[in-house]
């Protein structure tokens, strides 16, 4: 007795799935990717990103290069903020701006330090990938553009600020001692444990020689810590899951303490102003500071605060400065922003005490 063929049946399921995963591909293909929103976090919605990073479709604002099987993110705004046309009047514009207000803080007898950090794509700008879209004008190369020369924006900021410790050229120095100690992570725009370290270690040892530190620092290594997303990789924007499983998105930084100094009576005060550069933990700038200087620390940093958010954030809180205040600026030149205003100059000040007879 024959038995009765069986007819293949077709799984529907898995072709509806396909289905809609490819006319959301397309459809957003079409559209540009959107920034991350909640309306977007839905089991399709995440399938899909996954899909169109498989298929090496780039955000607007990042910039992808792999090296020895490393991915390594850019920000695409940095790639701007180097250009030299754009970045140049940025900083013409910056040093305009702070001119008065560093002159009037001098004048009070306050110590001001601006401190250039590099941007990373500086850093590794040899190898920037050119064919990167046509999206945007950060995606056309200097060829297109403007010529790409963050040398020249760097040395129009070190004649506007002549008082500045600019950490392009010693970050490029260690770089080429070290090549593979990271300043910057691999999947993120701001420096590692070991980048604000070197850092710190630097500005510790230029203002020894001005006669404003005696102690020199001392560094403690803490090993090393994994890294996980960052505001590169939102730019996707990839679901949770798959960046805890995709190796290219796993990385790892050496972590760097100081030795903490003690606090002396009487000693002036440090006020740090910066951005999201500025961690607190004793591994992250602000903490390494803290630890380097024996000063009382004063804080007014803040992500996405521009060159001028920290004074005006100083401003807000009402702090009178006084005499022998130290004020370390930490200025990332991705913050060359045109649009940013000028920093007040009407700072409230400490009356000094007055001598009994």
């Amino acid at each position: 007795m024959s038995m009765p063929h069986r007819r293949a049946s077709v799984p529907l399921f898995a072709c509806a799935i396909a289905l809609v995963l490819l006319i959301f591909h397309g459809f957003y293909t079409a559209r540009g990717l959107p920034a991350p929103r909640a309306a977007y976090r839905t089991v399709f919605a995440e399938l899909g990103y996954v899909l169109r990073y498989l298929a090496r479709q780039q955000p607007d604002r990042v910039i992808a290069a792999r090296r020895a099987g490393t991915l390594h993110l850019f920000s695409a705004g940095d790639l701007e903020m180097q250009v030299r046309g754009y970045g140049a009047d940025g900083a013409r514009a910056l040093a305009a701006g702070a001119r008065p207000a560093l002159d009037r803080l001098k004048a009070l007898g306050v110590t001001v330090v601006p401190v250039l950090v590099p941007t990373k794509l500086s850093m590794y700008r040899e190898e920037l990938p050119y064919s990167i879209g046509k999206r945007g004008r950060w995606s056309r190369p200097p060829t297109d553009a403007q010529p790409e020369d963050p040398d020249f924006v760097h040395q129009t900021l070190d004649q506007g600020l002549p008082e500045a410790i600019d950490l392009y050229e010693p970050f490029r120095g260690f770089r080429r001692t070290y090549p593979d100690r990271l300043l910057y992570p691999p999947l993120d725009y701001h420096w590692t444990s070991l980048g604000s370290a070197v850092a710190v270690d630097l500005i510790a040892r230029q203002l020894i020689d001005r006669g404003l530190l005696s102690v020199e620092p001392v560094w403690l290594s803490e090993g090393r810590r994994s890294l996980f997303a960052s505001l590169l990789t939102d730019q996707y924007p990839l679901p949770r899951w798959y960046l805890a499983r995709a190796s290219e998105f796993q990385s790892e930084e050496e972590v760097v303490r100081f030795v903490t100094q003690p606090v002396p009576e009487g000693a002036g005060r440090l006020i740090v102003i910066g951005t999201s550069f500025s961690q607190f933990p004793p591994e992250g700038f602000l903490g390494q500071l803290r630890s380097v200087f024996g000063r009382p620390v004063v804080a007014f940093v803040k992500p996405d605060n521009g060159y001028a958010g920290g004074f005006q954030m100083m401003k807000d809180a009402h702090l009178k400065v006084r005499r022998g205040d130290l004020v370390i600026w930490e200025l990332p030149l991705c913050c060359l922003n045109l649009g940013d205003p000028a920093i007040a100059t009407d700072f409230e000040v400490e009356p000094e005490p007055t001598l009994r007879q």
